[in-house]
């Protein structure tokens, strides 16, 4: 079916409406307007990145001399643990000698006072040597009776 206009050409209405032009221009407007929209939402991205990292360093200067104590709080505390655990190892190998002088104090008389007590280790191969040794030392150190 066709259309026919028996107007004058100035006097007719043109309504027809070119769908590919217009598809054209919305298509280009929105690629144009979708461009902009993106960019500006990267560079918002970009803003709120970059005053994300300054309130951090901030936040980091601020703690600064909190981590410095922190740290010279951890080297204390690993000091003292090393020093607790050599004091630990000196009180296992500690020799009570409590019990040896209770017995001593048994066995003496009341007015026997002592003034001066050694203690020394001597190794149990070396008594061994020492006696023998001693012993030898001692035959050849007597007189011979004439």
């Amino acid at each position: 079916m066709y259309k026919i206009n028996l107007l004058p050409v100035e006097l007719q209405k043109d309504l027809s409406i070119d769908v590919k032009g217009l598809v054209k221009r919305v298509s280009i407007a929105m690629t144009v307007i979708l461009m902009f929209f993106g960019y500006g939402a990267f560079l918002f991205m970009g803003y709120l990145t970059q005053k994300e990292i300054n309130d951090t360093e901030r936040y980091l200067s601020q703690i600064s001399s909190s981590v410095n104590i922190i740290e010279d709080i951890k080297a204390q505390r690993i000091k003292n643990e090393e020093s607790t655990k050599r004091f630990k190892e000196l009180l296992n190998t500690r020799l009570a000698r409590s019990p040896m002088l209770v017995d001593l104090s048994y066995n003496m008389p009341v007015d026997l006072w002592l003034e001066n007590i050694d203690l020394s280790y001597v190794a149990p191969e070396q008594t061994a040597a020492n006696a023998s040794s001693g012993a030898a030392q001692e035959q050849t150190a007597q007189p011979q009776p004439q």
